[in-house]
């Protein structure tokens, strides 16, 4: 049978890439667990805006606003999908 090589140049690319991805996604959750105070996997509202209010008094005039963007499924709960969502601007253009 033929053999298929990926050339070691494409596959440094993509090892490259894939650890990109990676370290965004590990900041991603390293910053989601330290907003998650109560662990409970997702950021609940009254918690969000507690945390504002302890960490970035300014934010928390504007934490159910903030929130509200964060909660890309309109759930009422921020996941972990909604806030790489929020990161990452996908969604902005969307009515409210």
């Amino acid at each position: 049978g033929e053999s298929c090589f990926l050339p070691l140049q494409a596959f440094l690319q993509l090892v490259e890439d894939r650890r990109r991805v990676l370290g965004e996604r590990d900041r991603a959750l390293r910053l989601f667990s330290a907003l998650d105070v109560k662990d409970q996997g997702f950021l609940d509202l009254k918690s969000f805006h507690q945390l504002c209010l302890e960490t970035c008094r300014p934010s928390a005039q504007r934490a159910a606003e903030i929130f509200q963007d964060m909660d890309r499924s309109k759930s009422g709960a921020v996941t972990f999908s909604d806030f790489e969502s929020y990161l990452a601007g996908e969604g902005d253009a969307e009515a409210a």
